[in-house]
């Protein structure tokens, strides 16, 4: 390319620009940056190494497509739906003179159908002629003057073909008719008679048409699969497109459109669909339009197609040309698709995430229920992405059907983001009237699930929920029917008289039960006191027959709860073992599991703070105790006149976010100790944490072991404190340390987020300092119990657990694995003091058994059954039998 060092004048410059537009009109690109700034004003001899880092700097390689002519530049276009990040080429040469094209350039000819007078039109009565009469395209194009009518099979006339190629135009094909046809078409089966009319003017494109309006037009008139392949010419369809897939002639917009055809009608047809999967592989994925790609994926899932190496060639693509090329609906697609096939790609997540909080306003409310699914099935959070999408909700709820304020709520739930304000939204928008009419059977069931996994008590609508499940029973599935019950009996909700209504129906899907399902309905059951319906024993009869080894820890420990549960209310009623179908294997996996949890057991600092006040009060107890049969681990154990009392230390995890009723694993855990002899205090952490200082925590405690007729002179003890309190401040007071508290300070668990005036948990060396010396008031009883600090200073995990979302919307409280040390054997607890003798919990568990054998049956209830009766409207008496070992 000549030099040249002349500085042009931009008044020259856009006289020539304005005369190339009106000039060239032989395919060179409009000059579109012609004009800009002041880079035509700089030395030519700038020029050659310019053009080598632009080009450079396009990161093309191997894929540059358009060779670089001498002196042409490549530019980027802008990102939008439909471009690309590829360079294309502009036909320009940068300070070189443009030689003026001649003035009498023909113009570009007109598109063929504007060039002949085409004019097909399709009514429904012409679909209809069509089905009943054969050959009727035929005719009708004939008349139009389209087909030569001298032909024994359907030609093209050669009119029309000399007319466009006179005109320079593109060849007249076939095909054009075809696709104008199909393209009208209104009833599905009309795409039979314009293939049986018309077969030898179909191509490659034409085909790929049929099979797209084919499962376009019978998803919208809602016609079966069965339907469309009972239909004689779909196996011909079928045999006709896979002779042209295996030419190869098709691009990869007929192969996406075809595979998605696949997907919506539902047809995994192995050959075709191997085929069009294999041409899709030999494509250059670069030449593919954004909508190809999220077709692609969406039909690969729906037809459940894994291949993960063409999944990394697309989500790498779609990085390389951002998420902002797409449409929200192909980001949703893609994003759902994944989440169908299990393939998680990080970055690919990540930038979604990022583009949907910028762009959330235009995504409809389908794409933002798909994305929230697919991030909570990839596993997938985002702190930002969550927030908006609950503050878009909220905006836009009335807008959600049935099925994406589902998908929404139960994104939500598996992520743990507990959002206040949108689960009032979800409340208040259920109630509208009719609205709970339009939930499918599997939204509600998930709904509830959703609400209890969130520990949210829907007060307005749980029972509104209830009966409208309770109104289609007859129809509920083994999925739907176990979670509802697991949810209702997660929140302690009582379904009434419906409870029974779905014990018959569980008896008629009992051999449809999984192992899953069994454990959920059974722990269910038993929460809700159901353990006598016939579907109980039906349940335990199948769990033994099943493969317990998939089913989920978390399932297991509630097995264990509902089997035990079981066992001591039918040994109260002198009933047979209603577990005695289950193998000796299952059992022993059950229990070991169980076993294996207690003895990892978490500690809190409010049951530490607990247990130090209870010492303050000179009352002798047992810091995490565990039962003789290593099957419970108690909070605090002590023994009172009535036998050995349990004092459960119930933190925020223990009660539901909004009412604070007690949750469904709290109330049978109470039942079960109270069925093995113990008497059941409860210390939630929502009174707790009003009192501010030891004394009126001491008169908290004392008020309540009073309930056991323990007696504790607290007002004697307060004095003592308050006289060494004022000696000690005549003493002078020590000056602390100011600043912010250290992270080994805060909360161990989120059960354990300290209310007001909660006082910080010791450091190590004062724990280790109170540990070497025996409290004062421990040395008048007698013995030195273990002491809490010492348990806790073993091994504590500092820092307060994570809380996903901050201000008004936080992280469902979850607690975290935690180091504890394990708790001892019965024999080597320390001892307790009553009346000036140790005593053993081992021995009071025993002598609470004989006195148990003596009492009558109809024992004081537990705390929990009082709360459970409140709100079923009648409540057992306490179990006074105990289990065996």
């Amino acid at each position: 390319m000549a030099e040249y060092t002349q500085v042009w004048d931009m008044e020259a410059i856009d006289e020539r620009r304005e005369e190339d537009q009106a000039t060239l009109k032989d395919g060179w690109t409009r000059l579109q940056s012609r004009a800009e700034s002041s880079s035509f004003g700089t030395s030519s001899s700038r020029s050659g190494s310019d053009d080598m880092q632009f080009n450079n700097a396009q990161g093309l390689g191997s894929d540059r497509r358009v060779a670089v002519r001498p002196g042409e530049v490549y530019e980027t276009p802008k990102r939008g739906p439909g471009f690309t990040d590829l360079p294309q080429p502009v036909r320009r040469r940068q300070y070189e003179a443009i030689r003026p094209a001649p003035k009498d350039l023909p113009q570009r000819p007109p598109p063929i159908f504007d060039q002949i007078e085409v004019h097909i039109s399709v009514t429904p009565e012409d679909e209809e002629r069509a089905v009943r009469e054969k050959g009727y395209w035929v005719r009708m194009l004939q008349k139009k003057g389209l087909l030569d009518a001298g032909s024994s099979s359907p030609t093209v006339r050669k009119e029309l073909s000399a007319a466009s190629t006179k005109s320079r135009g593109s060849p007249f094909r076939s095909g054009y008719l075809v696709n104008r046809l199909l393209s009208q078409i209104s009833d599905w089966r009309t795409v039979f008679t314009v293939l049986r009319d018309l077969e030898p003017l179909f191509d490659h494109i034409n085909i790929s048409t049929a099979m797209h309006r084919l499962a376009k037009v019978s998803y919208r008139s809602k016609v079966p699969l069965a339907v469309v392949q009972e239909h004689p010419m779909y196996p011909h369809l079928l045999a006709v497109l896979l002779k042209k897939i295996t030419v190869g002639k098709m691009r990869a917009r007929q192969l996406a459109n075809t595979l998605w055809a696949f997907g919506k009608l539902g047809h995994d047809a192995e050959d075709l669909v191997d085929a069009l999967l294999y041409q899709l592989q030999r494509t250059h994925i670069v030449t593919w339009q954004e909508q190809e790609i999220s077709n692609v994926v969406w039909a690969m899932a729906t037809l459940s197609r894994s291949d993960e190496r063409m999944l990394d060639r697309m989500a790498r693509d779609a990085l390389r040309r951002g998420m902002s090329a797409f449409v929200p609906q192909a980001v949703s697609n893609m994003v759902w698709g994944f989440a169908v096939l299990e393939y998680n790609n990080n970055a690919f997540m990540l930038a979604v995430a990022e583009y949907f909080v910028m762009d959330l306003s235009h995504f409809a409310t389908q794409a933002v229920s798909n994305i929230l699914w697919g991030c909570a099935v990839l596993n997938f959070y985002d702190q930002d992405m969550f927030n908006a999408a609950a503050l878009e909700i909220q905006h836009r709820i009335a807008s959600f059907n049935d099925q994406e304020i589902s998908n929404s709520l139960l994104a939500f739930a598996k992520m743990e983001h507990v959002d206040v304000s949108l689960l009032r939204a979800f409340e208040q928008d259920i109630t509208r009237p009719q609205r709970l009419r339009e939930f499918t059977s599997q939204a509600l069931s998930n709904m509830a699930w959703s609400f209890a996994t969130l520990r949210w008590y829907p007060e307005t609508v749980l029972g509104a929920i209830s009966t409208e499940l309770h109104r289609r029973t007859d129809y509920l599935s083994v999925q739907e029917i176990s979670v509802s019950v697991w949810a209702m009996a997660k929140l302690g909700y009582h379904p009434g008289r419906s409870l029974a209504d779905f014990g018959r129906r569980i008896e008629e899907l009992v051999p449809e039960f999984n192992s899953q399902a069994c454990a959920n309905t059974l722990w269910g059951l038993s929460v809700l006191q159901a353990t006598q319906l016939p579907c109980f024993q039906l349940l335990i009869d199948r769990l033994g027959g099943s493969n317990v080894d998939k089913v989920e820890v978390l399932m297991l420990h509630q097995l264990f709860q509902s089997l035990m549960l079981a066992r001591l209310e039918a040994r109260r009623q002198n009933m047979a073992d209603p577990i005695r179908t289950i193998p000796d294997h299952i059992y022993a996996l059950i229990r070991r599991v169980w076993k294996e949890t207690v003895k990892h057991t978490l500690s809190s600092r409010f049951h530490i703070d607990v247990s130090k006040v209870l010492r303050e009060l000179n009352v002798a107890h047992d810091f995490e105790y565990v039962t003789e049969d290593g099957l419970f681990s108690l909070d605090i154990a002590l023994r009172g006149p009535r036998g050995p009392v349990a004092i459960e230390v119930d933190g925020p995890y223990h009660f539901t976010l909004n009412t604070r009723q007690p949750l469904g694993s709290t109330l049978i855990r109470r039942r079960l100790l109270h069925a093995l002899g113990w008497t059941v205090l409860s210390v939630p952490f929502y009174d707790y944490y009003r009192l501010g200082t030891v004394a009126a925590k001491m008169q908290y405690l004392t008020q309540m072991l009073r309930k056991v007729d323990i007696v504790v002179e607290v007002d004697e003890l307060l004095q003592e404190r308050e006289e060494a309190a004022a000696g000690a401040e005549s003493l002078g007071s020590l000056e602390l340390p100011q600043g912010r508290p250290s992270p080994s300070d805060g909360p161990t668990r989120q059960d354990d987020i300290a209310g007001p005036n909660f006082p910080a948990q010791p450091t190590r060396a004062r724990q280790q300092e109170r540990a070497s010396a025996v409290p004062r008031n421990m040395q008048r009883a007698g013995t030195a119990p273990r002491s809490a600090a010492d348990v806790s200073s073993l091994a504590r995990r500092p820092g307060p657990a994570s809380v996903r979302s901050q201000g008004p919307v936080a992280r469902n409280p979850l607690s975290r694995p935690q180091t504890r040390a394990a708790a001892a054997v019965s024999e080597q607890q320390p001892a307790l003091t009553a009346a000036g003798r140790p005593l053993h919990i081992a021995q009071a568990v025993r002598e609470s058994r004989a006195a148990v054998a003596v009492a009558e049956p109809a024992a004081e209830s537990s705390q929990e059954e009082d709360d459970i009766g409140s709100r079923t409207g009648a409540g057992s008496s306490a179990l006074a039998y105990v289990l065996k070992s």
